[in-house]
């Protein structure tokens, strides 16, 4: 006759204990979870933004699809960011904003850093005694992360009112990371990028112009990426209504997340250097970089054909 180990109930339950916290954990890196942050931080800012005196509407973006913890995590940072400025802006110390890792992202990183941006936001209504609590949102366990990154683009809109509005300036240092990424790239392939310098440029450059162009390099990304045998973007629907510089710096941070999505099935771990925000560019500045990429990443295509 076979006796139970004395210890055999206690090694049950730490067994049973285990695999239920490793479930949890499992949840709370859901795309449901995670969007359920992202409704928090929204009631978080909208707090804010009444106890600013902020009354126009913010913008809406347009349906999103898919989208990997990679995105999220790019589109994250950009919110943290934006907290930052808003915390500048505000006369806080601004949480330290780092750049997108290269390598494959997990959605439970993805979850952490959504902690972070509610915990840096309730910073801010804490400095200046914001009262009021947020009602919990709603767990809805069908959100996609699709539908994280559409909210996060929501908080990003929101937070514009905080942070003053996009200039050139950020654009062209986005331009300037994209360069650099693509020179990355190119240099793993071996392949010389010409010195492309546009003999002439139109006059009267708008933030529109410099949108279509950014549009067309997302294209020429994802013809690259379905090249080297890599799921290819989606790129989203145009912007309808009036363009201002915060549309093409979404875009040109859409293109910077797609060539680090690049870089990671290429193997190139490489990170690109911080670049500071530069100070008095315009459009048509930001257009020539622009240009310049677009014969970049038509060298690169040629050279994968």
């Amino acid at each position: 006759m076979i006796h139970p180990h004395p210890f055999t109930p206690i090694v049950m339950l730490t067994v049973i204990f285990i695999l239920f916290a490793g479930n949890t954990t499992a949840q709370t890196q859901s795309p449901a979870h995670m969007f359920q942050h992202t409704e928090r931080l929204l009631r978080e800012v909208h707090l804010i933004r009444q106890a600013q005196g902020v009354t126009e509407p913010a913008r809406e973006p347009s349906v999103q699809t898919h989208k990997l913890p990679l995105h999220l995590y790019a589109k994250s940072l950009e919110v943290l960011e934006k907290t930052a400025r808003a915390q500048q802006a505000l006369g806080m110390s601004p949480v330290e904003v780092p750049l997108l890792p290269v390598r494959r992202l997990r959605s439970d990183e993805v979850f952490v850093l959504l902690e972070t941006i509610l915990k840096e936001v309730r910073r801010i209504k804490s400095h200046h005694k914001i009262s009021g609590d947020i009602e919990e949102p709603e767990f809805l366990s069908d959100k996609s992360p699709a539908d994280v990154y559409e909210n996060l683009w929501r908080v990003s809109y929101l937070l514009d009112a905080l942070t003053g509005p996009l200039t050139a300036n950020h654009v062209f240092r986005n331009t300037q990371y994209i360069r650099a990424e693509i020179r990355l790239i190119a240099d793993h392939l071996k392949v010389s990028l010409p010195e492309a310098t546009p003999a002439s440029l139109p006059q009267h450059i708008t933030a529109a112009d410099v949108l279509v162009e950014i549009f067309q390099n997302l294209y020429r990304v994802a013809t690259f990426e379905q090249k080297i045998g890599l799921a290819a973007l989606h790129p989203p629907q145009f912007p309808t209504g009036e363009i201002i510089p915060s549309d093409p710096y979404d875009a040109s941070s859409l293109l910077l997340t797609e060539l680090v999505r690049i870089k990671v099935e290429l193997e190139i771990t490489q990170p690109v250097s911080p670049l500071p925000l530069p100070e008095g560019k315009t459009s048509t500045e930001v257009y020539k970089q622009v240009l310049i990429t677009e014969k970049h990443m038509e060298t690169l295509l040629n050279h994968s054909s």
